[in-house]
């Protein structure tokens, strides 16, 4: 039996409190607006219902794990739209404590807490949502994995029994991200072979034990998307899935060069508006940096602050809903660009790799201790390039980039004025 004692209770406050927050908002929403995108999957669901096959019978052009969800869905419970909204509430709120989970994988867990709500809140800052739409859904199969890569990246050095299980269910939930968006799955699985490559190389593994690592994530990202190939082989629309999320989709966007490049181009003032505040943001996070570095102080927990963070969170959320020229007010004010979070993260991305290049060439480790940061920048900036492939940076996509700001500020600020060394906070100072 579980005993709730003074250290166990914020182990289970942080979650809770994330949760909430999300699971309030997604609420209040739920029950004021009406997208106008929604009721597309319901009518798929109708469609399929009736007998309809996808992709031989309409187009689809994503691969097909989310609309035979939500047809399943629909077929157990029936098609009014409290249905659907009720799995949206549900959908964000594991959403956000996905990202407390990784977050607590990086920082300590009250700014694992902050964080995740802070990112969860971002993600939502688009102009049309659905909360159970298929973006949504797969933001929580890319959060896992990445959770779940954290957790290989960490023991890849070691010959840990579970790192084997690790990169199992890694490549098995990178599999469903990519059955239900190809490109941004696709684009995530390559970033990770590249990953646990380059941390083969940086930790010297023998060729054969990586191999063995490397191929057993490649056979356990195939078995679901063997299993779906089988399946529509059987029902005859294999050829036709192939061509409409290949062939169909590619065409839509422009062809295969405009769409891994053109958006960078296309989006190129977007970067230039927000280029001056982001290096200011980079240059303030290298500061506090350095001198948290000097300050080195014995690591706490602060809970308190992630407890009223969160709480207060909720009650803005319920104040809004009530209080049309308080909701005005806050919606008025400027919020900070996807594009200004990549500015941020990428750089920091690309430093640590450097760093680790030279860790390995001088075989002095200095930098072992930061891969879970790299690899998680590096996840930020792979599933970024994916978003950016239909068009542009979206805020649902940018919400591991803001637990990376987040955590970076709020770690080196409470070791500059709060007391609690991080032992992370040398990283930006030692690459910079």
């Amino acid at each position: 039996m579980l005993k709730l004692t003074k250290d166990k209770l914020p182990e289970l406050l942080y979650p809770f409190l994330v949760m909430l927050a999300a699971a309030v908002y997604a609420g209040i929403l739920c029950s004021r607006t009406a997208p106008f995108t929604e009721g597309w999957y319901t009518y798929y669901s109708q469609c399929i219902h009736s007998g309809a096959a996808v992709y031989t019978d309409f187009e689809y052009l994503y691969t097909p794990a989310y609309i035979y969800l939500i047809a399943l869905i629909t077929k157990i419970f029936g098609y009014k739209i409290i249905v659907l909204r009720i799995l949206g509430i549900g959908v964000f709120s594991v959403l956000a404590l996905s990202l407390y989970f990784v977050a607590s994988e990086i920082f300590p867990r009250w700014i694992a807490c902050i964080s995740a709500v802070t990112a969860a809140l971002f993600l939502q800052s688009e102009v049309v949502q659905t909360f159970y739409d298929y973006a949504r859904v797969m933001d929580i199969f890319s959060v896992l994995t990445t959770l779940l890569l954290l957790k290989t990246v960490k023991r890849w050095e070691s010959n840990d029994k579970k790192l084997y299980i690790y990169i199992s269910a890694t490549a098995i939930l990178n599999s469903f991200f990519a059955l239900i968006k190809q490109n941004m799955g696709c684009i995530y699985a390559v970033y990770v072979l590249c990953l646990l490559v380059f941390l083969s190389v940086y930790y010297r593994l023998s060729i054969k034990t990586a191999l063995k690592r490397i191929g057993l994530y490649i056979g356990a990202f195939m078995i679901p998307v063997g299993v779906c190939l089988i399946w529509l082989l059987a029902n005859g629309s294999l050829s036709i899935f192939w061509q409409s999320i290949f062939t169909n989709a590619v065409a839509a966007k422009g062809a295969l060069p405009a769409i891994l490049f053109g958006w960078i181009i296309n989006n190129f003032n977007s970067f230039k508006a927000c280029f001056t505040e982001a290096m200011i943001l980079l240059a303030l996070i290298v500061i506090l940096s350095l001198r948290a570095e000097k300050n080195q102080k014995e690591l706490r927990e602060h809970p308190y602050p992630a407890y009223i963070f969160a709480l207060a969170a909720s009650a803005v959320f319920f104040i809004c809903s009530v209080s049309e020229k308080t909701a005005d007010l806050i919606s008025a004010k400027s919020y900070p660009s996807p594009y200004l979070i990549f500015l941020v993260i990428f750089p920091i991305f690309v430093m640590l790799g450097i760093s680790c290049i030279r860790d390995w060439f001088y075989k002095e480790y200095k930098y072992q201790k930061y891969v879970g940061i790299f690899a998680l920048s590096g996840v930020y900036f792979a599933i970024s390039y994916g978003s950016g492939n239909s068009g542009g940076l979206p805020e649902g996509q940018a919400p591991l980039g803001v637990i990376l700001i987040i955590g970076l500020l709020l770690n080196n600020i409470v070791s500059e004025f709060g007391g609690g060394y991080w032992p992370e906070a040398e990283l930006l100072s030692s690459v910079f």
